[in-house]
């Protein structure tokens, strides 16, 4: 009878570190992107940076199923490690500075909506 939770805990323990290391290896790979836009001192361009990890967001759009469940993790992640830059200078690590043309895109598809 005792076994029975001593495969659950080993099972969550397994699955806990499976979440963690998954996390751990897209954020990695992660990087700053552009969070709003506006008119800054050489035109239309980021007006602040925010951590995304890998594949979190594709071409500046959120992919919602999978930031959804590392939510908790990526908060956490926010706060302690990768905070909020205003320019992209402010850090160390990889910046996706946008191009007009990315802008523009952006943009377009914005107002199609």
């Amino acid at each position: 009878m005792r076994a029975r939770p001593r495969k659950v805990t080993i099972f969550l323990a397994c699955a806990l570190v499976s979440y963690l290391g998954s996390y751990i290896f897209l954020s990695e790979h992660g990087r700053y992107e552009a969070t709003w836009f506006g008119l800054t001192q050489r035109g239309m361009g980021a007006e602040g940076y925010q951590w995304v990890p890998k594949d979190f967001s594709v071409r500046n759009r959120p992919n919602i199923l999978l930031e959804l469940p590392y939510l908790p993790i990526w908060a956490l992640d926010y706060r302690l490690w990768h905070p909020p830059i205003q320019y992209a200078s402010e850090t160390q690590y990889p910046v996706h500075i946008l191009t007009q043309e990315e802008i523009r895109e952006m943009i377009r598809a914005d107002t199609k909506q």
